[in-house]
């Protein structure tokens, strides 16, 4: 089995986060089988939002994807890669993000939501956050049980 090493500028599992300054926002973000870490981000309408996108799957050939509907945004990133995309955040409102890559068994269920608030509205910015170890854990998980279906 062939396996792919992150770039310096990868972002590592468990460092995920959004960083703020103004209206810009930078979302870091890992994906790995069945999963997209934050599951879920918030932003101001009308903010420029940077994702930074890393892939970080150890299997040279588990490309995946982000796409965010309405917002035009449809990037893939192979293992240990970083794709990035700047989009400007639309009206308030729930927008779901996926996986445009099969990758698994489990592949529908690699989603996440960003929320879009109105100006001035207050933000979270760790909602429903895991430790690294409970990230690990379910991640482990889902794909031993892929292996099963």
């Amino acid at each position: 089995m062939q396996t792919h090493e992150p770039t310096a500028t990868a972002t590592k599992l468990g460092e995920e986060r959004v960083v703020r300054n103004g209206n810009q926002v930078d979302v870091y973000m890992t994906c790995i089988r069945s999963k997209f870490m934050p599951e879920q981000f918030e932003v101001h309408e009308g903010d420029e939002v940077r994702l930074h996108l890393t892939n970080v799957e150890t299997v040279r050939d588990m490309t995946h994807g982000v796409a965010i509907p309405n917002h035009g945004i449809n990037i893939a990133v192979d293992p240990g890669q970083t794709a990035e995309a700047t989009f400007k955040a639309g009206p308030a409102g729930t927008y779901w993000y996926y996986c445009t890559w099969f990758c698994s068994a489990l592949h529908l269920e690699m989603r996440g939501r960003m929320l879009v608030k109105a100006a001035g509205a207050e933000l979270n910015d760790n909602p429903g956050a895991l430790s690294r170890e409970a990230k690990m854990q379910s991640t482990t998980r889902k794909q031993s049980e892929s292996v099963y279906e």
